[in-house]
């Protein structure tokens, strides 16, 4: 209801601007928008649903694998097949069970694939490479959702695995900053993007996501030191390229909700203070990133992500510390009062946002 109040209130816009001018075709517009919305709906038992699967899965390959441990070009083959097969059978699917088997099967596909690569003893960077490529084909063929979303966090995937498998931990660093700059530009040019070309449209929401998930895990590995490889070092510089990025997003976002000077001299004040914070937390500065750009955009799965990492990543580095509970204490309520003041000024601008 509330979508169709908002799509008659665009009409209505539209058609003041341009009067007779301007044909609307309603019929196709409310297809579309039913068409949207069940894309998305029941996302979170799909999720549910493919955890599911892939367990199933997962036994199925075992068995599989088992029996085609001496045929690796087999396991590879089937690997493609399968995954053929759910691509394709994805354009036409609209039942959730069926997209939750074919999501499954698509995953697993990419598991049979290295693992039949693996048995023909190939290195381990061509497998990366591979899985890679065959990503990056999927988002190119297919515009579901769940393809689309795991395709991407595959490909990032992947990349990772390049530092790990040559011990390249400095790589790290430029991963950090492609991950964080190609989720800004998407959320900063979300318009543009979307208004481009429909087949644009139909996969920027995955693709964003998959971006989304794909930061907050290279995240995970810079700020929680169980995961952070000792050969890392330099943890700082992560921190200020995602300090860079963050300052333009902020930037950006003054500029939109076209603050008076006074204003705008309190923002960059207090957002350097509390970025300049964060430089050893890459972590941290990281959520506050998704945070803005988040509300920035109006993406709540975004802003719910960004601000459970924050607090988790705030926690983590204070826990990591090796100060006094004193000291901790401290420091957690000098950036309580950072935090606090940054909400304060982030309600007093609020309504001259929403009117913008």
């Amino acid at each position: 209801m509330q979508t169709n109040n908002h799509t008659d209130g665009l009409i209505e816009r539209l058609s003041e601007l341009h009067g007779e001018e301007l044909a609307i075709n309603r019929e196709a517009i409310d297809k579309e928008l039913a068409a949207d919305a069940e894309a998305y709906q029941g996302l979170g038992i799909k999720l549910l649903s493919i955890g599911g699967g892939l367990l199933a899965t997962f036994f199925f390959l075992g068995f599989v694998g088992l029996v085609l441990t001496q045929a690796s070009e087999a396991s590879i083959f089937v690997g493609l097949l399968i995954m053929a097969g759910a691509i394709w059978l994805n354009k036409t699917s609209t039942n959730t069970i069926l997209d939750t088997v074919l999501i499954s099967s698509y995953l697993a596909s990419f598991g049979m694939i290295a693992f039949g690569m693996v048995q023909l003893h190939v290195d381990a960077n061509a497998i990366a490479t591979v899985l890679l490529i065959l990503a990056v084909i999927t988002c190119v063929v297919t515009s579901g959702y769940m393809h689309n979303f795991f395709s991407v966090l595959v490909a990032s995937g992947c990349l990772f695995a390049f530092v790990l498998i040559n011990d390249a931990y400095e790589i790290t660093h430029l991963l950090t900053l492609l991950l964080a700059w190609s989720y800004a530009w998407m959320c900063l040019n979300e318009t543009d993007l979307i208004a481009q070309n429909p087949q644009l449209n139909a996969r920027y929401m995955a693709l964003r996501n998959g971006l989304l998930f794909s930061f907050i895990a290279i995240l995970a590995y810079l700020g929680v030191a169980d995961f952070r490889s000792s050969s890392l070092q330099d943890n700082f510089i992560s921190g200020l390229i995602i300090i860079a990025v963050t300052a333009f997003v902020l930037y950006a976002i003054v500029r939109a909700l076209a603050l008076r000077a006074k204003d705008k001299l309190m923002v960059y004040v207090l957002g350097g203070i509390l970025l300049a914070s964060t430089v050893f937390a890459p972590a941290i500065c990281g959520a506050l990133l998704i945070v803005f750009l988040s509300f920035h955009t109006g993406h709540r799965t975004g802003i719910a992500a960004g601000l459970v990492a924050l607090v988790y990543f705030t926690g983590q580095y204070y826990y990591d510390l090796s100060y006094t509970l004193l000291i901790k204490s401290e420091i957690m309520m000098a950036s309580g009062a950072l935090f606090f003041l940054a909400w304060f000024i982030l309600k007093k601008q609020l309504k001259r946002y929403e009117q913008n």
